[in-house]
């Protein structure tokens, strides 16, 4: 599999290629999800979230890809992975990229939004995850490379914003499995009726 920061750098990667590589990371964050013990949960994972946060904010973006698929605009006013990251960081309000609120992605709400994801789960957190991750999964193939997503910042096709779904899904893999020395095994995302491993371990 490409390095996920090769699928931002390189636009002109094959479509297959990146939607492999999101299966792979899907995959991957399932395989630790499952990992988690009942008692991970709460424990502190990146910053103001716990494990159960940064869960739940891992499967909310992927989710993005059937949000914004839903209010796709006619047009396509962003042309490349990369300009859809200048815009996404791009500074607001005349406030330095060092102030909070100071870009699009402002991070009290971000902050804040997975925590909200991290509730949603509900009170079985790893069945409800990897649920959520096979029908996002399913969705995608109804997806054409050129479908436009309606995203924050404007317009973008299929094909160069999945490559920000990989590397948002595998560094915030690597957050829960580096905080809580959890591991990799080797496993497929599975189908919607077999979800591998059990959770909890």
């Amino acid at each position: 599999m490409p390095e996920p920061t090769d699928l931002v750098a390189e636009p002109s990667m094959a479509p297959a290629t990146v939607r492999a590589a999101f299966a792979e990371a899907a995959g991957q964050f399932l395989d630790v999800v499952r990992q988690v013990r009942e008692d991970q949960w709460a424990l502190p994972a990146l910053g103001e979230w716990n494990v159960r946060d940064l869960v739940g904010h891992t499967v909310h973006s992927m989710t993005n890809l059937e949000r914004y698929a839903e209010q796709a605009p006619a047009t396509a006013d962003i042309s490349s992975t990369a300009e859809y990251y200048a815009l996404a960081t791009k500074p607001i309000d005349g406030l330095s990229m060092g102030s909070v609120g100071a870009t699009q992605g402002d991070p009290a709400s971000i902050s804040r939004s997975g925590k909200e994801a991290g509730k949603a789960l509900g009170n079985d957190p790893c069945p409800e995850a990897t649920g959520i991750v096979h029908r996002v999964l399913a969705f995608l193939e109804s997806l054409s490379d050129e479908a436009i997503m309606g995203t924050r910042v404007g317009g973008l096709r299929l094909k160069h914003y999945l490559p920000t779904r990989v590397l948002e899904v595998t560094v915030h893999t690597l957050d829960t499995a580096l905080r809580h020395r959890l591991g990799h095994r080797a496993s497929s995302v599975g189908s919607p009726g077999h979800n591998g491993p059990s959770c909890g371990g």
